[in-house]
């Protein structure tokens, strides 16, 4: 996670703007601050009423007015009911924005390729955009509200008592808010840093245990829980002693604001006490000074947990607004437009790629498959076949070159239609932890029933599901581990067939399925996609014999290309294939 750690609070600011201070929302801030300014106005006005009481009580002990004896309960209650009403609206705010936030993060980090979830990680990216939708709350919560609550009753304690006393003490209570807000400043930067370095940690250690469980099976096939668990241990244990160094920066910025509220609260207390001693001052107002003094000190001790979630929140926030500010590296062009009903002709044009300029994979290479025609793409491990299925889909950029659809570039066309037009079994099948009948229906979500069961039978899944006491409502686990391999790869089969695209794409289709099985998903899918165009990627050769035209690749480039016979008559690379597997059919 190092090049998403630095998060900063400019990204941060920007994240609140954008979900808080937007149509919709802005009447219900509005109405949060009118709240809070209420209840801090009578958060204020409660000590009033205490002074009359107890001055009354000196006075007068058998005869205090009854509005004096129920004031303060009275508006203290009612400044509480406020509280807990704006809290509810509060919520009501922050659980909106974080479902936006978090929604729209999930979404650009989605458009943001392979190689970048490659890079971060499955887990890294799901705590990063767990952390900075919890950060989005936790900055609203103490920037929009507990801050403004907080710094209005000061403000107000601290003007009360500089009118009905004297500014002198009111300036104590500024004072004392100056000295919280210079404490917390001085903090600031080194517990910003150790929470950027907490984050960063807490990816990692998330990462190795998620590593660790997917591997579940190779974890007890090498007897290496052990192993694994202390790899697990010393990254927590890593984790842990910086999280304890914040704990104590947080702990030592609290006893220096206590220091502050004892030495302010000392003072006034001394000078309050001369002045009653002196009769220039009632005891009343010798309680009220406290009970106000003691209000602002315990908002401001209140405030100690809030900057701390601040803070976190900020950092949180930050740094998943540094990947939001991140650009897709493929996005639709500015006049992208649709490929509509297409017949599906299939060109590269001298396309050459390279994941990097140390080792190339594709070099020139040139073909078209004609609409409704099949071409097959083979050869050794490493020569660039799944390469070009991820190139027609355009999960990677060519870096010369052009690739089209009907004669139309892709680079001109958006996105969404590309991959409706293109259809992709791949190698390695991903299924959710989900339904069957939903892990099908991912290839169309709006098929009905009898659509997905038609697909279901093309891809030799139906008997199967009906020997199944849930039928299509079997949860098949996490990553479909519940299923054999041959299973998950008729799963993504049916996907393919439920959805019915223009250009198929089958890289390795077959390759988890028994002989017999393999034949029959064979003349399936010759059925489905009977008319429409095919690129097959595939090492077992046995799987291409009908192919319209063979390419084999070696070292990026095509070396020979043919149908299946011409390609065993020019005796090259393809029939030294052949006749290797056929030595090795297994």
């Amino acid at each position: 996670m190092a090049s998403v750690a630095a998060g900063h609070d400019g990204g941060a600011l920007r994240a609140l703007r954008a979900n808080i201070w937007i149509a919709g929302v802005r009447g219900r801030l509005a109405l949060l601050f009118a709240m809070t300014f209420v209840s801090a106005s009578l958060a204020a006005a409660g000590p009033l009423f205490m002074r009359h009481l107890v001055d009354a009580l000196g006075a007068h002990p058998l005869a205090v007015p009854l509005v004096l004896t129920i004031g303060y309960p009275l508006t203290r209650m009612t400044g509480l009911w406020i509280i807990q009403a704006r809290v509810i609206l509060m919520a009501w705010v922050m659980e909106g924005a974080k479902a936006r936030y978090a929604a729209g993060a999930l979404a650009h980090v989605l458009r943001l390729g392979r190689d970048f979830r490659l890079e971060q990680g499955a887990a890294g990216l799901a705590r990063l955009i767990e952390r900075g939708a919890t950060g989005l709350e936790a900055s609203i919560r103490s920037t929009q509200v507990a801050l403004f609550q907080v710094g209005l009753e000061a403000l107000f304690s601290g003007l009360v008592l500089a009118r009905v006393i004297g500014p002198g003490f009111g300036l104590v209570v500024l004072a004392v808010m100056a000295g919280y807000a210079a404490v917390a400043i001085a903090f600031t930067r080194r517990q910003v840093k150790l929470r950027r370095e907490v984050n960063v940690r807490d990816s990692a250690s998330n990462r190795r245990l998620l590593d660790t469980l997917s591997n579940f099976d190779a974890v007890q096939a090498f007897d290496a829980a052990a192993h694994e668990t202390a790899r697990y241990g010393a990254a927590r244990a890593t984790q842990a002693a910086l999280a304890v160094r914040v704990q104590a920066a947080n702990s030592l910025m609290n006893m220096a604001w206590q220091a502050i509220e004892a030495t302010a609260l000392a003072g006034v207390i001394t000078l309050a006490a001369h002045e009653v001693l002196a009769h220039r001052m009632s005891v009343g107002t010798l309680v009220m000074i406290q009970v106000y003094l003691m209000q602002v000190f315990a908002n401001m001790a209140g405030l100690g947990v809030v900057y701390a979630d601040a803070r976190q929140g900020f950092v949180d926030l930050g740094q998943l607004q540094t990947v939001l500010d991140r650009p897709p590296p493929i996005a639709d062009a500015p006049r992208a437009r649709p490929l509509i009903a297409p017949r599906g002709e299939v060109t590269f044009e001298h396309v050459s790629f390279a994941y990097d300029a140390a080792r190339p994979i594709l070099a020139d290479v040139s073909f078209t498959v004609p609409a409704g025609r099949s071409l097959a793409i083979v050869g050794a491990t490493g020569a660039g076949k799944t390469t070009i299925g991820h190139l027609l889909l355009r999960l990677h950029e060519p870096d010369a070159g052009v690739i089209r659809i009907d004669g139309v570039n892709l680079r001109d066309v958006t996105l969404a239609s590309l991959r409706a037009t293109v259809g992709f079994v791949p190698q390695d099948t991903q299924l959710f932890d989900d339904t069957l009948g939903y892990n099908i229906r991912y290839g169309r979500p709006d098929a009905s029933e009898a659509e997905v069961a038609d697909a279901a039978r093309h891809a030799q899944l139906a008997d199967f599901i009906a020997a199944l006491p849930a039928g299509y409502h079997t949860l098949i686990g996490e990553r479909g581990l519940k299923l054999s391999g041959g299973e998950r790869q008729r799963i993504a089969i049916a996907r393919l067939a439920l959805k019915r695209p223009r250009v198929f794409l089958f890289d390795e289709a077959t390759a988890a399925l028994d002989s017999i099985t393999e034949r029959a998903v064979q003349r399936a899918l010759a059925e489905v996609a009977a008319g429409h165009t095919r690129l097959i990627i595939a090492h077992r050769l046995s799987t291409v014999v009908d192919a319209d035209e063979i390419l084999v690749l070696a070292g990026g480039h095509v070396v020979e290309r043919g149908d299946h016979a011409s390609l065993l008559v020019l005796g090259g690379r393809y029939a030294a294939l052949w006749a290797q597997q056929a030595a090795n059919p297994g």
